[in-house]
């Protein structure tokens, strides 16, 4: 199941909005984030914290955009744990 949804980052002191989506995977869940045309796929690692999942593209990215992309990910994610379907 996955959902649609923005976004919003704070980045160079300005708000932007982001296409993404929330990918449920049985118990395990991704955010997958639209970022120049390129798909940036954020998991939790073993710190309990979202990280980007190395690709070609996050070579591409600027690495402070990656890190508030994180920041924002951090702060919704309560929201979508609420919604995740049942497995």
């Amino acid at each position: 199941m996955e959902k649609p949804f923005k976004l919003p980052v704070l980045f160079q002191g300005k708000v932007i909005d982001l296409d993404a989506r929330i990918v449920f995977l049985g118990y395990h869940y991704q955010f997958k984030i639209v970022v120049d045309q390129f798909e940036l796929v954020f998991e939790y690692d073993e710190r309990e914290r979202f990280t980007v999942v190395h690709n070609e593209s996050t070579d591409l990215i600027e690495k402070d955009l990656i890190v508030a992309i994180t920041n924002a990910l951090q702060g919704l994610e309560s929201d979508f744990l609420i919604q995740a379907p049942k497995a």
